[in-house]
């Protein structure tokens, strides 16, 4: 089985929709799910943006799985069993 977490450490990330590049602290190689200081605010109703890790996957290691992203309407159809 492939390792997925580990110590926590400083990494490259980018922004998938504007690419804009900071460094994050991460315990993991996979996506994270922040504001983008860059592009966040062109869209204030859906703020959060998805940075990938740019630093290289270790041997023996695999990406947790994304993150379903969700809007407030499904999950009120969810709640309300729509």
């Amino acid at each position: 089985m492939a390792q997925k977490t580990g110590k926590i450490s400083p990494k490259p990330y980018k922004c998938r929709e504007c690419g804009h590049q900071e460094t994050h602290s991460t315990n993991h190689y996979g996506a994270i799910y922040i504001r983008c200081g860059k592009c966040s605010w062109k869209s204030p109703m859906s703020p959060t943006k998805v940075f990938d890790c740019l630093e290289p996957l270790p041997e023996g290691w695999e990406k947790p799985e994304e993150w379903k992203m969700t809007t407030l309407g499904e999950v009120a159809d969810i709640v309300t069993g729509k």
